[in-house]
């Protein structure tokens, strides 16, 4: 369970991970041009495709350090949250980052009462999302040049924690 405080709308935990949500879009940047630009070859006219500005960023700081983010945009007239852009920096995997981060925007958007969630995973990170109860809808799809899925997660606005 992560803690998560909604009024200040961020997250800490002993290994002095931050976690917060931010209209900020310039950290967010910083970390996808390293993991998809970079590293994945991704170019950036796709990557920055002019909607950070009407989305929220999820921001992950470890030791004050940036090490990750995710961008949530809502789309079919506010009720469906779709959470793209997820990156955590190469030197930071392998800590549980993403999915303290993932844990994060879930809790927020049960908090916003949106009742379903969806991704375009990348197909080597389709289990990382089953682990969160997403379902896969679908074929495989090519996004960017690389294979997605589209999964949706029904978010249980009844029994927030």
């Amino acid at each position: 369970m992560v803690a998560v405080s909604l009024k200040k709308k961020k997250m800490k935990n002993k290994k002095n991970l931050e976690i917060k949500i931010s209209k900020n879009i310039y950290d967010a940047k910083e970390v996808r041009k390293k993991v998809f630009q970079i590293e994945q070859g991704i170019d950036t006219k796709i990557d920055f495709d002019g909607l950070d500005k009407i989305s929220e960023h999820v921001i992950a700081y470890s030791n004050n350090e940036l090490v990750g983010t995710m961008r949530i945009r809502y789309i079919e007239k506010g009720k469906v949250a779709k959470i793209e852009r997820m990156a955590v920096l190469f030197k930071a995997r392998n800590q549980k980052i993403g999915t303290k981060m993932m844990s994060y925007a879930l809790e927020y958007l049960q908090g916003k009462n949106i009742e379903k969630v969806m991704i375009h995973s990348q197909k080597t990170a389709e289990k990382f999302y089953k682990s969160f109860q997403f379902k896969a809808v679908g074929t495989d799809f090519e996004e960017a040049g690389i294979h997605h899925i589209k999964m949706v997660k029904i978010l249980d606005t009844e029994n927030i924690i």
